[in-house]
């Protein structure tokens, strides 16, 4: 069932509710009657946290239900999961087989049998009594919750007598196939997929989702994660971090080559981190979720307004008495025209969501900067310049300008021939424009890849299975590979391939899989079909 409500402002307070009003409902129903799921994930369809589970104690069916049972709960308790699929799980059953003709010297018919366990309504659906073409599924609940209780449990001959159903009936316990067999490279494991429910923060989830698995140390099982969208996230945050401590001291040794001055380098050298922590803290004022593209729009942001600090710089320098209010129209003026090239992407609603974060964060550095500016650099920059003296700057502004005047007049004396050059290159625009190799990719490069298989309708578990298998050994053959986990199910597979993003990228590794799976005959793979290049 599709839930729309528009009265609900926050998804997690709608996913909540529902929950709640599902369980109350439930509460009443027969308790054979299967747990209900309610689905609340995100666009891309994806989970957010795939974690495995091994142990040297249980067997794989007893370990599937025992992860299913009590550890899955777990998972189920932190705010923000939303539904959590089991894979490799085999569904036990108990079968009872009757002997016909035990059942009639003591004239029992096998629909007796049948009517009498349904009766007696033990916990939870267990197996189907067949009789030629008819099928009786059987129920359990109260006292008869074993294969030994089965054993003993009694059925009323024709006479009345009570007779114990192990006197007619051969009674088992078996397992019944899983609805799907996942693998880890290969091996056959109990694994847990975990999406998030509604929109959540997806690295405190991940992180909450973590500390359960560490915290599971009972009956000798091992967690293993696959894949934690989380670190992926931390992992792009530490990087843009260590990015921007190696811009801030590129940044102090870059400029002084132009102000020799150390107390103006460190003003402006601090003033870009200082810029950011502010743009942070108004983020955090506003409680917008702080991610990769934020912090990548603040890094680029902090880039356009390092142009301002060296221009106020270079008035006081050289006007240590004026105010600064001769230059604010010019410092103004090129903000707001940077902002008005920022805001279309901020409010067209087709935009990619990282694409909008990061020209937010632009915006929002830009109109910090316009604060600072008027605000906490005059006073400090004023006195730096009025203390120190005159020293020449390794290379001075003049310098710099000095080759662009060059070519400036170099362009007064050549005009014919500079209107031929640009003549042509404005009329070849439009043929790379429409007719050249375009390529559109998403800006991030995770470090999974996800690929769904999808096989014609019918198409059995163990039929999918045995078609993938080959492919998984050769995907973890591909270079930069570090682990390949595989989820069969009936007429369909999701293949998840985590490499190494250091050293190679998605696309790459997409190229190498499809050249692999281009000629199969059984099976249709799709790559990354939750990326929008369109």
């Amino acid at each position: 069932i599709m839930v729309l409500d528009k009265a609900y402002s926050d998804k997690n307070l709608l996913y909540t509710d529902i929950r709640e009003r599902v369980d109350r409902v439930r509460a009443g129903f027969p308790k054979a009657v299967q747990k209900t799921q309610i689905v609340s994930s995100d666009n891309a369809n994806h989970p957010v946290y795939i974690v495995s589970f091994k142990s040297e104690v249980l067997g794989l069916s007893e370990l599937g239900n025992y992860v299913d049972t009590e550890i899955k709960p777990k998972y189920q308790r932190i705010r923000g999961t939303g539904e959590i699929e089991t894979g490799g799980l085999g569904v036990q059953y108990i079968l009872v087989s009757i002997d016909n003709g035990m059942a009639t010297q003591y004239g029992i018919d096998p629909f007796v049998v049948s009517q009498t366990l349904h009766d007696a309504y033990i916990r939870m659906p267990t197996g189907s009594l067949c009789n030629g073409m008819v099928s009786t599924p059987i129920f359990f609940d109260s006292e008869v919750n074993d294969i030994d209780d089965f054993k003993t449990f009694e059925i009323r001959s024709k006479d009345g007598a009570s007779v114990k159903l192990s006197e007619i009936a051969e009674i088992t316990r078996q397992t019944r196939t899983s609805e799907q067999i996942s693998r880890i490279d290969g091996e056959k494991r109990i694994i847990l997929y975990i999406y998030s429910g509604g929109s959540v923060n997806t690295l405190a989830l991940c992180d909450n989702l973590a500390k359960v698995t560490k915290s599971i140390t009972d009956r000798g099982l091992n967690g293993e994660v696959i894949y934690s969208k989380g670190s992926e996230i931390k992992d792009s945050i530490n990087k843009i971090l260590i990015s921007m401590v190696i811009s801030m001291i590129s940044l102090f040794l870059f400029i002084g080559l132009f102000i020799p001055d150390i107390k103006s380098r460190v003003i402006l050298s601090a003033s870009i981190p200082l810029s950011i922590f502010l743009g942070i803290s108004a983020l955090s004022a506003l409680k917008i979720p702080v991610d990769a593209s934020i912090i990548s729009g603040l890094m680029i942001g902090s880039g356009l307004i390092i142009d301002n600090y060296l221009i106020i710089y270079d008035f006081f320098r050289k006007n240590r008495e004026k105010p600064i209010h001769e230059i604010a129209m010019p410092l103004l003026s090129g903000t707001l025209t940077t902002l008005i090239v920022f805001l279309p992407l901020i409010t067209l609603k087709s935009m990619s969501p990282d694409i909008q974060s990061i020209s937010f964060s632009i915006c929002g550095m830009l109109i910090i900067s316009q604060l600072m500016t008027f605000t906490f650099l005059p006073h400090p920059l004023r006195l730096s310049c009025n203390s120190t003296s005159a020293k020449k700057p390794i290379i001075s502004f003049e310098t710099v300008a000095r080759p662009f005047f060059s070519l400036t007049r170099f362009s007064q004396l050549h005009r014919p021939m500079l209107k031929i050059i640009y003549s042509l290159i404005i009329l070849s625009v439009p043929f790379f424009l429409f007719f050249g190799q375009k390529e559109f990719t998403p800006i991030d490069n995770d470090s999974v890849l996800f690929v769904h298989v999808e096989f014609p309708s019918g198409t059995t578990i163990e039929e999918v299975d045995r078609v993938i298998a080959p492919y998984i050994k050769q995907f973890k053959e591909t270079s930069y590979v570090r682990l390949v986990e595989s989820n069969s199910k009936r007429g369909n597979a999701q293949i998840s391939v985590t490499f190494d993003n250091s050293k190679s990228n998605i696309h790459d590794l997409q190229n190498k899989l499809e050249k692999l799976t281009v000629r199969t005959h059984k099976g249709l793979f799709f790559y990354g079909i939750e990326q929008n290049t369109g």
